[in-house]
């Protein structure tokens, strides 16, 4: 996934910013798709796969994910800022960033296998089982999301500085293919 960025400014004003301009995906069948079939969504590597902010989807199947290194499932930031000045100082400022992370879903089956599986704010959706297989380590990390405000008024006599931070989970669904 590649992120683009966007400013416009002025004397007292300013705003800014970063966003999924285009989004990598791997997609089997259609998500209009209601039968379950044989299509399996194989992805082999001999050393890495590397899949930031991207989606994978396998609608009619089961999937494989398959490296001799590592598998990194990882997260894309965007974010969006602005800044204002106002008469007699002033002024309210104004930012917000999110890890975007990678999307994988297969309607059967999904088995990763690598020395090292690493997922960053990663949404794994499975149908059937999942096997999560890494000779080494497997690491299901969050990812975060930021809010600031600040912002000061000499006629009201007021300053206000908030700060807010989340975490967002790597989750891994499953649902029994037996239901």
């Amino acid at each position: 996934s590649s992120l683009a960025n966007a400013t416009a400014s002025n004397k007292i004003n300013s705003n800014s910013i970063a966003y999924i301009d285009r989004q990598a995906s791997v997609t089997v069948g259609s998500n209009n798709t209601n039968a379950l079939d044989e299509n399996t969504l194989s992805i082999n590597a001999g050393k890495d796969i590397n899949a930031t902010g991207a989606k994978i989807n396998n609608y009619t199947g089961s999937s494989v994910l398959s490296a001799d290194e590592n598998i990194n499932l990882n997260a894309i930031n965007v974010d969006n800022s602005e800044t204002h000045q106002f008469a007699n100082g002033d002024y309210r400022n104004v930012s917000y960033s999110k890890d975007i992370g990678t999307e994988l879903s297969s309607a059967g089956n999904l088995v990763m296998s690598a020395n090292n599986v690493q997922g960053v704010a990663a949404n794994i959706n499975v149908g059937g089982f999942a096997i999560v297989d890494a000779k080494e380590n497997i690491s299901l990390l969050n990812g975060t999301e930021q809010r600031s405000t600040n912002s000061y008024s000499a006629h009201k006599e007021f300053y206000v500085d908030r700060d807010a931070s989340s975490s967002n989970s790597c989750l891994l669904y499953t649902s029994d293919a037996a239901d």
